[in-house]
């Protein structure tokens, strides 16, 4: 942190000076030289660097990596034994830290336990506690229980089915409240369709770029923006009109080809990443060699960024070399991207 960093910090949190107003009755001001003041916007930033002081010992030089003392996570029996070494194979944990959320994903129970143990005295040493009613635990297993899928981690629901139900109940309620201004005739066409991008769109695609689409649940995501554009042109039966007609007078892409492209450009990101971050510890994770079982294999969010990888080029696939050195350039990445979901918008 720089002088200059530091001077502004100082300015926004010695000798504030506060007011109660209760009603119309304004308080005598007074100085408080403690905390930061409720409103701040420094505030989450300062509290997000102190957990994760806490949590890390230091803060490094922007490695949000959020590393754990591998030495602490040792199974106990096998504390006194020289060849219990910890090493960064398998199994793994995974540290997913976002504001006040701090979360872990593990293959081994005993690091459960370990993380339960430890992280809360480190914070009680800081003044920081766990809220143990907003403390969730699930274990995810194939065959095992379900409740995983209604487990939400910032604003998202694990579950890609789970999550698309969700997002379209938002979506819904915002278009209910929003349905007068997006419906009018008095509002040009151009206007609202803006407005259905910010208050719509918005809300219904968050997060997009995670899910593991099937064919189906892609047909089913632009049905829902179909509807909904069809209220906004009152189009009602007996009134029909072409989906291409639609997309071409309200000037809009279809969803899927929207999150198409969201997932490819969010994969540049994740491939830029330090290797030790969580995403990409999660990614290297997912792409280990493991026995595959009997029958159909389901469609996950590796399995539709093939299929997109392959659209572009043949060679590319994740884990590949050629992928790695492509995503390297930002811009390059942006353009191969954009490009390939402008013309597959034009083929159609």
């Amino acid at each position: 942190m720089n002088n200059d960093e530091l001077h502004i910090l100082t300015v926004l949190i010695k000798d504030v000076q506060l007011q109660v107003r209760m009603g119309n009755t304004t308080g005598r001001p007074f100085t408080t030289n403690i905390g930061v003041p409720q409103g701040d916007c420094l505030s989450p930033v300062l509290f997000t660097l102190y957990l994760a002081k806490a949590l890390k010992g230091e803060i490094g030089d922007h490695d949000y990596a959020m590393r754990e003392a591998y030495e602490e996570l040792i199974p106990p029996h096998l504390m006194e034994h020289s060849y219990s070494q910890p090493t960064n194979e398998h199994p793994i944990i995974i540290n997913q830290q976002y504001a006040d959320d701090i979360g872990w994903v593990t293959t081994a129970k005993y690091k459960t336990d370990s993380v339960k143990r430890l992280i809360p005295g480190k914070l009680m040493d800081r003044g920081l506690q766990i809220n143990a009613t907003k403390t969730e635990e699930f274990v995810i297993s194939r065959g095992g229980a379900e409740d995983w899928k209604k487990c939400k981690y910032v604003g998202s629901l694990i579950d890609t089915a789970e999550d698309i139900k969700r997002r379209k109940q938002l979506a819904m309620a915002s278009f209910s409240q929003y349905k007068t201004i997006l419906t009018s005739t008095k509002i040009a066409l151009k206007t609202r369709i803006r407005l259905f991008d910010a208050y719509i769109s918005s809300i219904f695609l968050y997060n997009s770029e995670l899910w593991g689409l099937t064919g189906a649940q892609e047909n089913t995501i632009d049905v829902i923006q179909r509807r909904l554009i069809r209220r906004i042109l009152n189009i009602r039966w007996p009134y029909t009109i072409s989906n291409e007609t639609l997309y071409e007078r309200t000037q809009l892409k279809s969803w899927s080809e929207t999150i198409t492209e969201r997932r490819m450009r969010w994969l540049g990101h994740l491939m830029r990443l330090p290797a030790e971050t969580p995403a990409r510890q999660a990614l290297q994770e997912c792409l280990r060699p493991a026995k595959r079982p009997r029958g159909k294999p389901k469609t996950t969010w590796r399995s539709r960024v093939n299929q997109d990888l392959k659209k572009l080029r043949p060679d590319l696939q994740l884990g590949s070399e050629a992928l790695t050195v492509l995503t390297s350039d930002r811009m390059k990445w942006k353009a191969l991207v954009s490009g390939k979901a402008q013309c597959r918008q034009t083929a159609e």
